[in-house]
């Protein structure tokens, strides 16, 4: 019986195959192929072996300065949080410049307008998230345009913020009523505007009220 090696393709009888294990997977070569591949494993300079060392050694510790990194990233992130600095420990550079304007401002209302998709719903969300956090108690009610956007602010953009929240700080999202309560009793309900307009939130009373694209919003 004959079979053809895996590495020069040649048929020989199966007692001129010796078994062989390279990176791709378990393959069978034959006596002369493996014999072939000792005799270049041996005959490699000395200098290029140091310098293969060198580079696992290179790769080895980059990928452990970067663990490293990461580790230190998260574990400040969760400070952060537990000191209820949430946008120092989500926001970028943009979205902290329309915080620190927002906590600087003394008017009763507070508009952003900037351009698209620069994270104005994720800002909005964070600072509700750390409002709550902050306040045992507080309530914000945030309102869009459509339901549909309501259900993407609540699936989507609230994960955002959350990604880097420590277990025992995170909310409990009721996807059905649209609504994120705290443990501290605080909680953001979601409406949305295009169904049943500005009755859907008569009678609610709310510590801050936040509405996304209302320039887009008819009543």
């Amino acid at each position: 019986m004959q079979k053809k090696c895996t590495r020069c393709h040649k048929k020989h009888p199966s007692s001129h195959y010796q078994d062989g294990r390279y990176a791709s997977g378990f393959r069978e070569f034959c006596k002369a192929c493996v014999i072939k591949k000792k005799t270049v494993k041996q005959n490699i300079s000395p200098d290029r072996k140091d310098a293969g060392v060198a580079r696992r050694q290179a790769r080895t510790q980059k990928a452990k300065k970067d663990s490293q990194k990461l580790m230190l990233q998260a574990r400040a992130k969760e400070e952060l949080w537990r000191r209820g600095l949430i946008c120092e420990a989500v926001l970028d550079s943009n979205q902290m410049e329309i915080s620190e304007a927002f906590e600087s401002s003394n008017s009763v209302s507070f508009v952003v307008l900037c351009s698209r998709r620069i994270g104005k719903s994720v800002f909005c969300i964070t600072k509700a998230i750390e409002k709550c956090l902050k306040t045992p108690g507080y309530r914000v009610m945030y309102l869009s345009t459509t339901s549909e956007q309501t259900k993407q602010i609540v699936e989507q953009s609230m994960a955002i913020p959350l990604r880097s929240c420590p277990a025992d700080l995170k909310p409990r999202i009721n996807h059905h009523d649209n609504k994120v309560k705290f443990k501290n009793s605080s909680e953001i309900r979601f409406k949305g505007l295009d169904k049943t307009g500005r009755d859907s939130i008569r009678g609610s009373g709310a510590d801050l009220i936040i509405a996304d694209e209302f320039c887009f919003m008819k009543e």
